[in-house]
């Protein structure tokens, strides 16, 4: 399963670590990632907003902003339980708000696999675009093997708009190496 994600941004399980970026000029990100005083707690909080207002242009719009809360837990039986919340401001006003959940279980300590869901719903569309994703990764020490298919559903708030998408990944493990 995903880590909580790091930053607010537009796209769940988006795993870049800074926040939303556009034409703006200026912007900053605050934010918190922590266990709470909780063993196998991890939560997080962040907010950002970028400046969208361009030098010499006569129009001004609105800041894009984000924010985002998350929560992952891991029980004593290998189980990690995980929910996000995050909202965007376009710079047209628009919000988009995505909730997703996921759970994962170690089958041993090299296998794990995870389920995703999430639903992002926006401002004047009439559809929710849904994703649900299933993932069996591999640690085979300095390497990671990862297959995950991942299944949207009116992708873009399009209906009918679905795909499937099977993703194999081999990558070095960093995590090893410190």
């Amino acid at each position: 399963m995903p880590s909580v994600t790091l930053a607010a941004m537009n796209d769940i399980t988006n795993t870049a670590t800074k926040g939303q970026t556009g034409n703006g000029n200026v912007g900053y990100e605050i934010g918190f990632r922590g266990d709470l005083g909780v063993k196998n707690l991890d939560a997080a909080a962040f907010y950002n907003t970028t400046d969208t207002e361009t030098p010499g242009e006569n129009t001004k719009t609105s800041d894009t902003k984000g924010k985002l809360f998350a929560v992952k837990y891991t029980l004593p039986m290998n189980l990690t339980v995980a929910a996000e919340h995050g909202v965007n401001t376009a710079s047209t006003g628009v919000d988009t708000k995505t909730k997703a959940a996921g759970l994962s279980y170690a089958l041993n300590k090299e296998l794990t696999i995870g389920y995703v869901y999430a639903k992002t719903t926006a401002d004047q569309q009439t559809q929710d675009e849904k994703i649900q994703s299933v993932n069996l990764g591999y640690n085979l020490g300095p390497v990671v093997a990862n297959i995950q298919v991942t299944k949207g559903e009116n992708i873009n708030y399009q209906a009918a708009a679905d795909e499937t998408q099977r993703t194999y990944l081999l990558q070095q493990n960093f995590n090893y190496l410190i």
